[in-house]
């Protein structure tokens, strides 16, 4: 299985998706992937939910669900780059006492 790399693109550019999705993508509760999927060339993305992976075009609008059954390529994980994401938590550095 090959390792996907995080690419960061504007949140404007998915303007289908609305702000409290494009958060939770960004914290890490959803998942958005750039993929390649032979069956639809309408598809760009593939959102995956904690219910469901909802096939998007280019401007984020949904095409359909994805059936688990299909082929599919996943290209990159997908963050937005003008959208605050969580601080990394480092418990080493805390001044907490555990």
């Amino acid at each position: 299985m090959q390792t996907l790399k995080t690419k960061d693109i504007t949140s404007s550019s998915l303007r289908h998706l609305q702000g409290i999705t494009k958060d939770l993508i960004n914290y890490g509760i959803w998942f958005l992937y750039e993929v390649d999927y032979p069956s639809d060339s309408n598809v760009r993305y593939l959102l995956s939910t904690d219910k469901q992976d909802i096939l998007l075009s280019e401007d984020g609008s949904a095409v359909g669900i994805y059936p688990k059954t299909a082929d599919i390529d996943y290209k990159s994980i997908i963050n937005f780059d003008d959208i605050p994401k969580p601080s990394k938590l480092n418990l080493a550095e805390s001044s907490w006492m555990i």
